[in-house]
């Protein structure tokens, strides 16, 4: 860790020299000179706003006589004001996150950098407005997209299975858990060869490395599995390779539908035929 002494005296020095330009030039001086900030302001101790650079203006739709002398808490959503109010009440100088509210009524979420400083005995804040609203905005719609795969994968008819190239199970459906009789964690345990008929094993094992050899994108067959009582489950299997951008492999995406009792029914079926 530095000295504690030099960071002090840099520190002292940066007090002084915005001390400088405020008593100078007033806080518009220090917006300027600060002028390769994404968006800033001064604003009291209370948080009234004493000036704000042309980024900031822009970033809440209005003119700089609209925002010099309105309170900061203006500028956010009502679910934010009381936190903010926080921060100026505690004089609290670490970065945060805050939405801002335009004119519009949109918001713009934005990381702010404050600086605290005094002037003769006042105390006044610089904050430094990073505007991060698009990035925001894709998180939540991959938030979003998450949520739906979570939701869809959890409560699909048909069993859902992540496989890793290495052939270990990262994630599966309670569903795909139900038809072979396992949990998850028994599962875990097993390779999928442990839990295929002896007699399906050597063509699943075939088309799997058509699948790896990039001879196909994906595969479908009707197989048989071992439950956990030793009984067999017929099953409609896919198994499909989910490459990256540079088309490397990442891992397997399977899914298995029940056909047991269709299966069978198949089977009388044509027991019957042959019969009449």
């Amino acid at each position: 860790m530095p000295p504690l002494e030099p960071q002090l005296k840099q520190r002292s020095q940066l007090d002084r020299l915005l001390e400088s330009i405020f008593i100078d030039e007033g806080p518009e001086g220090i917006i300027a000179c600060l002028s390769f900030l994404f968006g800033a302001f001064a604003v009291t101790k209370n948080g009234v706003v004493l000036g704000a650079n042309k980024v900031f203006c822009d970033l809440v739709e209005l003119p700089h006589d609209a925002v010099r002398g309105r309170q900061a808490t203006d500028f956010v959503p009502e679910n934010q004001k009381a936190y903010l109010r926080n921060i100026f009440e505690q004089n609290l100088h670490e970065p945060y996150d805050l939405a801002l509210q335009t004119k519009s009524g949109t918001l713009k979420y934005t990381r702010v950098s404050p600086k605290v400083f005094t002037v003769k005995g006042e105390t006044y804040r610089l904050a430094e407005f990073v505007d991060f609203t698009d990035s925001f905005q894709n998180q939540r719609v991959l938030k979003a997209s998450e949520e739906k795969y979570k939701a869809i994968f959890h409560n699909a008819a048909i069993g859902i299975a992540r496989i890793s190239l290495q052939g270990q199970w990262q994630e599966l459906n309670p569903k795909f858990c139900d038809i072979l009789a396992y949990s998850e964690a028994e599962l875990q345990q097993l390779s999928f060869i442990d839990i295929t008929h002896p007699d399906d094993i050597d063509i699943d094992i075939r088309l799997l490395n058509e699948l790896n050899s990039g001879h196909r994108k994906s595969y479908s067959l009707e197989k048989r599995y071992i439950r956990k009582d030793g009984t067999e489950v017929w099953a409609r299997l896919s198994v499909s390779l989910v490459r990256d951008s540079n088309n490397a492999p990442l891992y397997y995406v399977v899914f298995i539908e029940d056909i047991d009792e269709q299966k069978h029914l198949h089977e009388k079926l044509e027991r019957y035929s042959f019969i009449d």
